[in-house]
This record gives C-alpha cells, structure tokens and sequence, in this order.
C-alpha cells in the first residue's frame, strides 16, 4: 500500500512539472503562425518597394524636369538645338545675383535635359568614352556627377533626402542650391520624383 502511494506521488509530480513547462514562454525561434491575408499583406509590401534601378530613373527624371521640362535639345534660356553630334558650346549671358554691379557679364553654356556645360561635360566624356551628346550620353553623364557627388549611394539606398542635399551642389533647380536661381522646394522636388517613380515601375 505504502508503494503503491509512494508511486501515485511520484506521477503526480511528473504530472505538475509537465504543466509547468506548457505554461513557460515558447522557444525564442517560435513565432505565431500569420493569418493567410497577412501573410499576402507582407508579400506585397516587399513587392511594393521600389528597385534601386527605378529609384534612380526616377532621381534622374525629377532632375530632368526641373532643369529643363525634360528636354534634351534645349540651351539655358529656352533656345532648342538639333545637332547631338556635341555639346552645343552656345553661351548665353545673364546676370548674376551672387555678383552685384557686374551686370550681366556672366554666361553659361549649359545644355541639355540635365544642363550639363561644357566644362562638365568635358570632364566626364572622356572617362565615359562618350563623343557625342545625345540623350543617351546625357543620362550617362548624368549618372556619374551623382556618383561622384555621393547622391548616387543615397539614392539607391532610398535616402531620397540625403541625395537631393548632395545633388543640390551639382544642379541649381534642386531644393537647398545656392546658386540663387529659384531652385524648387523640397516639397515640390519630392513631389516631382514620387511621380517619375509611380511612372518608372510601371515601365519595369
């Protein structure tokens, strides 16, 4: 009888201890399982994220826009030209606000979709081996002024912000320039490139 109750205490403490350890905290690596329509949720979030690819069609465009309505045969001033066989080297004076009493003895030969001038453009072709300015060589040149400025990295790692501080030192439309050329909002620039973006996925 005595073993008989002894054997009873002893599968009553088994018992207990086995409660306890289904009432402890599940293993670190064991998560709740999601509801199917959450599961989907965190599939088209992931999906949604832009590629850094995109981003930067997208950067490049809002430059684009704002430097010159998206037009790769346009001068600083609004003259068109229809020769891409080189940069059109056509100097158009203005005067400068950074320089007052000079009047307008200042020039630039900016050209382009991007406003590339010529000193510019002369600095990158070679590495680049572009000989002409056509709108391909334009993107290309463009390209490497956000590489070399560091908006490049920014850019496709989604620091939309940080890319328009840098890129800002390179293009006077950009929000933050001080080149004293009217340069857009931040507001309007994000706007601008949120647009080129929602257009450039569905391009991908």
């Amino acid at each position: 009888m005595r073993g008989l109750l002894l054997l009873l205490l002893a599968g009553a403490a088994v018992l207990a201890t086995q409660q306890a350890a289904a009432q402890a905290d599940p293993a670190p690596d064991w998560f709740p399982p999601l509801a199917p329509d959450a599961q989907q949720n965190m599939v088209d979030q992931v999906a949604a994220q832009p590629a850094p690819a995109d981003r930067l069609a997208a950067f490049e465009g809002m430059i684009r826009q704002l430097e010159s309505k998206n037009q790769y045969n346009v001068i600083t001033g609004g003259q068109l030209f229809n020769d891409y066989s080189q940069h059109p080297r056509i100097k158009v004076y203005f005067h400068d606000p950074r320089r007052p009493g000079a009047g307008n003895n200042n020039y630039s030969d900016a050209a382009g979709a991007y406003q590339i001038t010529s000193a510019t453009f002369d600095d990158f072709a070679p590495k680049l081996k572009i000989t002409d300015f056509s709108p391909a060589s334009q993107d290309a040149v463009a390209t490497a002024i956000l590489k070399r400025s560091g908006a490049y990295d920014a850019i496709v790692s989604g620091d939309i912000a940080g890319a328009l501080a840098l890129a800002s030192r390179r293009w006077a439309s950009l929000p933050g320039s001080t080149a004293m050329q009217n340069p857009a909002s931040q507001q309007t620039a994000m706007s601008v490139f949120d647009q080129w973006l929602a257009y450039q996925t569905t391009q991908s």
